[in-house]
């Protein structure tokens, strides 16, 4: 059992400009008000002060006379000329001389007036400049943008475009994407759940891609960052993760969280240097940060300085005298130093509020267990009794030797094959060897021969997602929640799964 808590903290802090569309799309409604400002030019009010003309003088509302034949700047203004008037025929073909000076001469002005309006037909011909042509333009423009896409609006299909893995949200997201015509922060969301939806069915490579997109529209989006740093972690690019929220980092003013983060994915490269560093920055400006305590002892028992770990949690405790998990992680770490007295009196705080509390139960019946001895290491296993092999290969684990572990755990199970104890402890040094295929195997057994602690089951999901089996870690880590809903390792492999 402490093997095992100290194998999992272990586990735990090694493993881990707007678009050319959008503006293209505004483009068509800059030619709208020039096509359909000609018509506002053909009003006919000039026509207006007709009845206040004396005789003989011409309507102040027509233009300057023309040469016979010659449509004129005035022939676009032909229902003005249209009107009957004094002097005309009821066709409208003897107009009135349109001249600047006040004669009339009907008998010299009679002549030409049906050279004149000949041309009304023809005056039709130039389009650009009449008022007809441009009149219609207006119609099919207002019906070449949907409502729901129209800039600005939300279109109806985010309703589904949800993170939940489903085909419907899939498809909805999808959908926004090639709308494309709508704002900004729609489409960053409608990126950022297809590639949730993406990531959730294992597909990592659509998932990063579709991140990039939604950072693209808004490099500043620290989320798609961190979303995209959890995929590039499961693809196993962790130098890529850490970039990403290193960036983070540089955009947060508050950068508690991130800092963990990277402390946790430098660790995973074996940077303990930086990993260490980076909780320190924390610790300068907020010395009690549960949060960050917490992952440093992690890191500091993976180095062997065990008392200093304990002195980062006595820090929580002297805050948070009930956090259970801190409690039990202590008395780990005391039991490990030799201090069961104060291992067991730390244990007893958690079993004061909680009686059921299933790690700290295990682990007191491990410390009250009587203490076998080692046996030497040149004393041959087949000479042993199982306690000893037990001791034995519980020692060469704790000191790494794990090929030696694993010959005394296999003469131990060769004799007791239903000893969950010895399968736990084969699989963990398995799986600190790498070799998650046995350990998997063994943490199985163990847990079909009743050994129903959080931490098994922890490890073997930890196995199962070196192995990439995604969905069997989920479940795993699921189950250890049940048994301790305060389990930190298993919270953490769900986060990093995608999974709340």
């Amino acid at each position: 059992m402490r093997s095992l808590a100290i194998a999992s903290i272990s586990i735990m802090a090694i493993g881990l400009t707007v678009s050319p569309e959008w503006a293209a799309a505004q483009a068509p409604q800059q030619t709208q008000p020039g096509q359909a400002a000609p018509p506002t030019r053909q009003q006919p009010q000039r026509a207006l002060p007709a009845p206040r003309r004396p005789a003989g003088q011409p309507d102040a509302g027509q233009t300057p006379a023309q040469a016979p034949g010659q449509p004129g700047a005035g022939a676009p203004a032909q229902p003005q000329a249209a009107r009957p008037a004094q002097g005309t025929s009821p066709q409208g073909q003897g107009t009135l001389p349109q001249g600047t000076s006040g004669g009339t001469g009907p008998a010299t002005t009679a002549t030409p007036a049906p050279t004149t309006t000949q041309p009304a037909a023809p005056s039709a011909q130039p389009a650009p400049q009449a008022s007809p042509a441009p009149s219609t333009s207006p119609t099919p423009v207002a019906t070449q943008q949907p409502t729901s896409t129209t800039d600005g609006a939300v279109p109806i299909e985010m309703e589904d475009c949800t993170a939940t893995n489903t085909d419907t949200s899939l498809r909805a997201c999808s959908r926004v994407i090639e709308i494309r015509r709508v704002p900004r922060d729609v489409l960053v969301r409608a990126y950022m759940n297809r590639a949730a939806v993406e990531r959730q069915r294992g597909r990592i490579i659509e998932s990063i891609s579709d991140l990039t997109q939604a950072i693209r529209l808004n490099p500043r989006n620290d989320a798609a960052l961190a979303e995209r740093a959890r995929a590039y972690e499961q693809q196993g690019d962790v130098e890529r993760a850490i970039s990403d929220v290193s960036e983070m980092i540089s955009l947060r003013s508050e950068s508690a969280a991130a800092l963990r983060e990277r402390s946790r994915l430098y660790a995973l490269r074996n940077d303990m240097t930086r990993a260490l560093q980076d909780l320190a920055t924390i610790l300068e400006t907020s010395p009690q940060d549960t949060a960050t305590l917490q992952q440093r002892a992690a890191l500091l028992v993976r180095q062997g300085q065990v008392q200093r770990a304990i002195t980062d949690l006595d820090s929580i405790l002297a805050n948070e005298r009930t956090n259970a998990a801190v409690l039990v992680q202590r008395a780990m770490l005391r039991n490990q130093l030799g201090d069961r007295p104060r291992a067991l009196a730390d244990l007893a705080d958690v079993l004061r509020t909680d009686p059921n509390h299933a790690a700290a139960l295990a682990l007191r019946t491990q410390i009250e267990q009587p203490q076998a001895q080692t046996p030497a290491a040149g004393t041959p296993a087949a000479s042993l009794d199982v306690p000893a092999l037990l001791q034995r290969g519980l020692d060469s684990l704790r000191a790494g030797q794990f090929d030696a572990a694993i010959t005394d755990l296999n003469e131990a199970i060769r004799r007791e094959a239903r000893n969950g104890m010895a399968l736990r402890l084969r699989g963990l040094a398995h799986s600190r060897k790498g070799d998650h295929g046995p350990a998997i195997t063994d943490f199985s057994q163990a847990i079909a021969n009743n050994i129903r602690d959080a931490d098994v089951y922890v490890a073997r999901g930890l196995s199962h997602l070196q192995r990439r089996a995604n969905a069997q870690a989920i479940s795993d880590f699921r189950q250890a929640l049940r048994i301790d809903a305060n389990n930190a390792l298993a919270r953490e492999g769900l986060r990093r799964l995608g999974q709340n």
